[in-house]
Formats: structure tokens, C-alpha cells, sequence
């Protein structure tokens, strides 16, 4: 029984244990529309001022105020034995020179707590946003200086009220939903007067005579100073000079209207210069009932009700006023524009006379630009904030990539974009070669900007020529960028080529531009001159001469005319040779096989019978060594040649009415002098290093009989011979 009683116990305590280890573990919440970190750490810990521990679960949150939202899961740890001891406020935004006293001066930074009795002041052109554990957040101008003073008064399970006092300056308050369902309300202490922030918006100022004013934009507040309390309602305020009670309620000044469209886009590849521009509201001003609460500042145009009767007015507020108070007149105008729609980062703010009805932004890069104005009459009194126009500037860049290409660069992300007509979402590879039209949506407004067509800027043509199979040449050009990348689908034109060229037209195939060239005579090393897309002219690199061997053959057939036998004759010549290049010419080498036929005809043999009819047919040849003077791709050449001759005859010999047949062997030697004139058209044909000449030769020989070799008289074969013919070389 003892035993059984034990496990009982045992289990209970160890259940009871379960359920308290399960209620310290960390939660999961998904936030709600309309949710605050403070308002979730009032609903689950029950204090607003655990709001850190949500903070501290879920970083990456961000500055405080967050914006929650819905659908977020937030990881909620579990609350401590005791109550942290944690800041009063955080300053959570600064901008040029803010300083915190805590207790001695530092300057501030984003993130900086803030406890009870520290100090935040502004200088010249800085502002801060100071945020309480409620959310309720505090803008503070420039030449400011405020005390926190935090929640005194906080209370278990309750959010006590935030307080501050404002020495010099201004700052606008907004409470959080949080902080406006509190029965405590926050509260601005000045040393002429209290402000308690009720709801919604309010701005808060003390001038250099220590006047307390407060303008509410949104909701209601209430001004005490001596012992009197004003509330203060929508699109109303008032003030309290030191030592002296608060005003009654005067309506605020009203915000001008824009005069350019309310949103608008610049695209550009640069940054460019924005102007918003506004104008007073087009009724003047008009009157409002001065005890009426309204829901937004009247308009001027709107007809003032007629005076209503009211109960005397209790000692804590002013007496109703029958009569309907005027709407001031503006006297100057505070302008702001920021990066961002809670215009936190302010990038223009300032008071501007009232003759001014412009906002000018100079050199603004890419980004959504906001802009409001509000207005400020001539009893320092400003009024709500305009509706806020919009200017995005959209800047395009194209840094460029190998081959005239370009990546073109849309900067903000996210604008609605199109090239040519065709979406463009992030970068893209575009062909600088053409020009384009960039458009971009934003807020309804477009804006379109032309992407010309750019220069080449410095390219390089490289040439050559190069021989088809079939004989025929073309003319291959690459045209490179600076870093050696081919640049494609440019026009390519012949501006001007070395002699005896000509090429084109150009097409592009295979990373080349190719034209047909035809080469007349032998080509010579020199550039082209082309034209790029109409752009710029450059020249190629030198073309290499024509490429020859050093050692090649030539063939040459010719027709004669000879005297032999002191009689003319006729014949043809075929001839095969080397020619070897050598400087200023080549020597040559070959061999040269002749027939020549002599009609019947008179001579004296020398056989000591008179005149003699003789009729011979002569054939042999000859090895010719010489040389031919002249450059490769000289048209003209001479040569001359010498060598060894040796011919065969055979004949009849009719010496005084005898006939006699005649064959002999003869030896010898021969020379010739001719030229040749080289044809270029046909000097194409062939291959590399053909070439073909047209030659006139004007040769003799001297030759002598074989003795044991005749069979009847010798016939001399002796003689001279013109030659016309056509060489040809490989």
C-alpha cells in the first residue's frame, strides 16, 4: 500500500513536473494583422517591458519599431523569474549629429538604450527617432533636446505612461495602439506646460522663449499649463506662453497641393536633377467652427455651419467660441524629402519662404524619392503634412563587355521594365551595335530613354589571303576589340587596297568577314584600308607577300624562226627548267628540245660542189644554265643563258643534179638572250607561286660534226632563231 501510494505520488509530481517544464518552453506565434511587438509581449508576459525578449529570439527583426507581418512566426521564449531591468526607450534612428547624455555625452548611435534621465539632443540639421517599449515613437527636430523619463508609474500586467520632457526644440509623437489603449497616456512635460498624447499624432514644440505649442494631426491631445487644461483635437492647436494659460483651440494652417503630377519617373544613365512642385490650396482660407473636433483639416471651400449653442464649459477646458475661427494663412513652408515612405531617411528638410513652390533635388541617383510639405502660419503653428508625391529615378547603365556587347544594369530592382518592347526582369547582355529604347513603369507614370547605337572606339582588322581548291583567292579580315575579342554582325567596306587587288564584297562567316579578291600580277605586302559599320576607317595589319618556294619549275613552249643553211627555217621549242631564287633574281637551269624544218633551198654547205640544193630537217636542244634579273613580282624580266648544245640532222644534198641523203650528229654550244613580260590574270592560276609570262628569245648556236657519224655530206646545224612564246611556272 506505501508502495502504491509512493507511485502515485511519484506520477503526480512527476506530471505536475511535465506541465511546468512544457510551460517554460519557447513558444511559436503567428503575428496577426495589426500586431506589435509590444502588444505580443503584453498578451503572453503580460508587461510591455519584456518586449526585449522577443527582440532578443528573432534577430534579423531589424530597428525597432517593426513592421509585423501577418503570416510571421515568431519564437517566443519563455518569461523570466523576475522583471528585466530593461531600457526605457532605444534611439533607433539618428542622422548627422546626435548626442546622448547617459549621464555623460557620447554621441548617439542607432540601438542606444535609454533610461530614465538620460538626455537626446540634435544639432543643426540632425534629427532622431527615439522608440518606447510601448512602440510609441518620438521624432525629434533639429536643435532639440529632450529628457526621458520612461514609465514611473509602471504596474504589474499594466503599461504605465512614457514620459519625457522637452527642454528646446520639437518632436513629434505617434502613439502605438498599445500606448493609446492604456489608461495611462504618454506625456510630454515642457517647462511652461504638459502635453498628454491621447491618440494618434502630435507634434510638440518649445521656441527660444520657452512657449509650448502643440499641433494635433491625428486623434486628440490636451495642453495644461497654470493650472488649465485645453484638449486639443484633430486639425487644431495651441499654446502656452511661460507663465501663462493655454490658448484656446485654432485651426492649423492647411497643406498646399502639388502642381506636378503627384508621381512621376526619370530615366536616365545618369543621376538627374528632381522638382516637386506645389502650390497653396486653391481656396484660401476659410473658417471652421472653433469648438467642432474634425476628422481631417477642412477644406477651404467648405461652408462654416451655423453657430450652435453650447453648455458653459467645464473649469478644465475653454469656453466654446460661437464663432467660427479662420484657417490661417501660410506664412513659410516645411519641406521634406526622404528615400524611403516613413521618411526616415530624409534627404532634403528645411523651412523655405513661402514665395517658394518648388522642391529641387540636385544629382539624385536611382531610387524612389518621397516628398510632402506642410505649412506654418505666422504664429509658428504647422499644419498637417501634404499627401506625398513620389519621384522614382530609374538610372540605366551598359558597362561594357568583350565585342561590343553591353550588360545593361536597371537600378532600382523591381521597376517595370522593357527593351524594345520585350520584358527585361535583372540584367541582360545587350548589342551595343544597334541602338535600343529602354521604357520603365512606376506608379503609372513612363519614361523612356534611347540607348544609341555606340562607337567602335579602337578596333584591329586582321587580313589574309588565302587560296581556295579551286584556284580562286579570298580575303579573310578578323575584326578584334582592344582585349582580342572577335566583334560580330559589323559592316565591313573596302576603303582602299594595294595595287592590283581588288576585294569585296564582305560577308561574315565563322567569327571572319570574307570577300572574293582577285589578284591581278603578283601581290604585293601592304594593308588594307576598311571601313567598320560606318564608323571608323582602320587599317589591317600588312599583308604577306605571296607566297613562293624558293626553288620551282616552269615549262615554256614557243614557236621559231631560225637561219640555217644561209637560208630561213621554222620550228617549235619545248623547255623545262628550275629556277632557284637568289636576291635581285634566279638562277636557272634546264632543258630545251628544238626541231626546225629547212625548206629546199640554195646554199653552200661548204663542200667546195658551188651552190647547192639543200633541204634538212634539225632536231635536238640544248641545256641552258643562266640567270633571269628581276623581283618576284616584277612584270618585266630579262634573262640570258648559256650551255651545252648537241643536234640530230637529216637531209638531202643535190649537188650539181646529184641527190644525196645526209645525216649527221652534231655538238655544240648555244646562248640566248630574251625577256619575258609577266601576265598577272593568268599568273593566278595554278597554285601558290605560279605565275606565267609571255618571252620573246632571240638565240644562235655554233655547232660542229661527229666524225663516223654521217652518212653522206654534213649538213651544219649551225645557226640563229627568234623565239615567241609562253612560260609558264608551278
Amino acid at each position: 500500500m506505501k508502495r502504491f501510494l509512493i507511485s502515485i505520488h511519484l506520477a503526480a509530481f512527476t506530471t505536475l513536473h511535465a506541465h511546468a517544464a512544457a510551460a517554460d518552453e519557447a513558444k511559436r506565434y503567428t503575428v496577426q494583422a495589426g500586431d506589435t511587438c509590444a502588444a505580443i509581449a503584453t498578451r503572453f508576459y503580460g508587461d510591455a517591458r519584456l518586449v526585449d525578449l522577443i527582440h532578443g529570439a528573432n534577430p534579423g527583426m531589424g530597428p525597432s519599431p517593426h513592421a509585423l507581418k501577418p503570416g510571421t512566426v515568431l519564437i517566443l521564449p519563455p518569461r523570466p523569474g523576475a522583471t528585466p531591468e530593461g531600457p526605457d526607450a532605444r534611439l533607433t534612428r539618428t542622422k548627422n549629429i546626435v548626442e546622448v547624455q547617459a549621464p555623460d555625452p557620447r554621441p548617439g548611435k542607432p540601438n542606444d538604450p535609454l533610461y530614465r534621465g538620460n538626455r537626446v539632443g540634435t544639432r543643426e540639421s540632425s534629427t532622431a527617432d527615439v522608440t518606447f517599449r510601448d512602440e510609441t515613437q518620438v521624432k525629434l527636430g533639429e536643435n532639440t533636446l529632450v529628457v526621458i523619463l520612461g514609465d514611473a508609474q509602471a504596474r504589474a500586467a499594466r503599461v504605465g505612461a512614457q514620459e519625457s520632457t522637452l527642454v528646446t526644440g520639437s518632436l513629434r509623437a505617434r502613439l502605438s495602439e498599445l500606448a493609446g489603449k492604456g489608461t495611462d497616456k504618454p506625456r510630454v512635460a515642457t517647462e511652461g506646460g504638459s502635453v498628454e498624447l491621447k491618440s494618434g499624432e502630435a507634434q510638440v514644440t518649445v521656441d527660444d522663449k520657452k512657449t509650448t505649442r502643440v499641433a494635433v494631426y491625428e486623434g486628440s491631445s490636451t495642453l495644461q499649463a497654470q493650472k488649465k487644461e485645453v484638449a486639443v483635437n484633430e486639425g487644431f492647436g495651441s499654446k502656452a506662453d511661460l507663465g501663462v494659460a493655454p490658448t484656446p483651440p485654432k485651426p492649423l494652417p492647411e497643406a498646399p497641393s502639388w502642381s506636378s503630377a503627384a508621381a512621376a519617373i526619370a530615366l536616365a544613365s545618369q543621376p538627374v536633377d528632381l522638382t516637386f512642385t506645389y502650390r497653396p490650396s486653391a481656396g484660401g482660407a476659410g473658417t471652421v467652427p472653433a469648438s467642432t473636433p474634425a476628422a481631417s483639416a477642412p477644406t477651404a471651400s467648405a461652408p462654416a455651419p451655423a453657430p450652435v449653442a453650447s453648455a458653459p464649459a467645464p473649469a478644465s477646458a475653454p469656453a466654446a467660441s460661437a464663432a467660427s475661427a479662420p484657417i490661417p494663412p501660410p506664412a513659410e513652408w516645411h519641406v521634406q524629402v526622404a528615400r524611403d515612405k516613413d521618411f526616415n531617411d530624409v534627404v532634403v528638410d528645411g523651412r523655405v519662404p513661402l514665395a517658394t513652390s518648388a522642391i529641387e533635388v540636385k544629382n539624385a541617383g536611382p531610387g524612389a524619392y518621397y516628398a510632402r510639405v506642410s505649412a506654418i502660419d505666422d504664429d509658428r503653428f504647422e499644419g498637417k503634412w501634404s499627401t506625398v508625391a513620389s519621384y522614382v529615378v530609374a538610372q540605366a547603365t551598359a558597362p561594357p563587355l568583350p565585342g561590343r556587347r553591353a550588360l545593361l544594369r536597371i537600378e532600382p530592382a523591381g521597376l517595370a521594365c522593357a527593351l524594345d518592347g520585350a520584358p527585361v526582369a535583372g540584367p541582360i547582355e545587350i548589342d551595343r551595335s544597334a541602338a535600343h529604347v529602354l521604357a520603365c513603369e512606376a506608379g503609372g507614370a513612363r519614361a523612356a530613354l534611347d540607348l544609341p547605337k555606340v562607337s567602335l572606339g579602337r578596333v584591329q582588322a586582321v587580313a589574309a589571303l588565302e587560296r581556295l581548291p579551286n584556284g580562286a583567292a579570298v580575303m579573310r579580315v578578323r575584326v578584334v576589340d582592344e582585349a582580342g575579342t572577335p566583334v560580330p554582325r559589323v559592316a565591313v567596306a573596302l576603303v582602299s587596297a594595294p595595287a592590283g587587288m581588288r576585294v569585296g564584297p564582305f560577308t561574315y562567316e565563322g567569327g571572319a568577314y570574307v570577300a572574293p579578291a582577285t589578284i591581278d600580277g603578283r601581290q604585293q605586302g601592304g594593308a588594307l584600308q576598311l571601313r567598320v559599320d560606318d564608323d571608323a576607317v582602320v587599317a589591317t595589319n600588312p599583308l604577306p607577300p605571296d607566297p613562293e618556294p624558293r626553288v620551282h619549275v616552269e615549262v615554256a613552249a614557243g614557236a621559231r624562226v631560225s637561219r640555217v643553211l644561209q637560208q630561213p627555217g621554222a620550228g617549235v621549242s619545248l623547255e623545262g627548267r628550275l629556277a632557284v631564287r637568289i636576291p635581285a633574281g634566279e638562277l636557272l637551269v634546264g632543258a630545251q628540245a628544238i626541231y626546225e624544218g629547212v625548206p629546199r633551198g640554195t646554199s653552200d654547205p661548204g663542200y667546195g660542189y658551188g651552190d647547192t640544193q639543200v633541204r634538212a630537217d634539225v632536231l635536238g636542244g640544248w641545256i641552258p644554265i643562266g640567270y633571269r634579273l628581276g623581283a618576284r613580282d616584277a612584270r618585266f624580266a630579262p634573262y640570258l643563258t648559256v650551255g651545252f648544245a648537241g643536234f640530230w640532222s637529216r637531209g638531202r644534198v643535190e649537188p650539181e643534179g646529184q641527190s644525196i641523203r645526209s645525216r649527221a650528229l652534231m655538238l655544240g654550244g648555244a646562248a640566248a638572250l630574251g625577256a619575258e613580260y609577266r601576265l598577272g590574270g593568268l599568273g593566278s592560276l595554278g597554285g601558290l607561286g605560279a605565275h606565267g609570262a609571255a618571252f620573246a628569245e632571240l638565240s644562235g648556236r655554233l655547232t660542229t660534226d661527229i666524225q663516223g657519224t654521217r652518212a653522206g655530206p654534213p649538213i651544219d646545224t649551225s645557226g640563229a632563231a627568234f623565239s615567241l612564246g609562253y612560260r609558264y611556272g608551278f
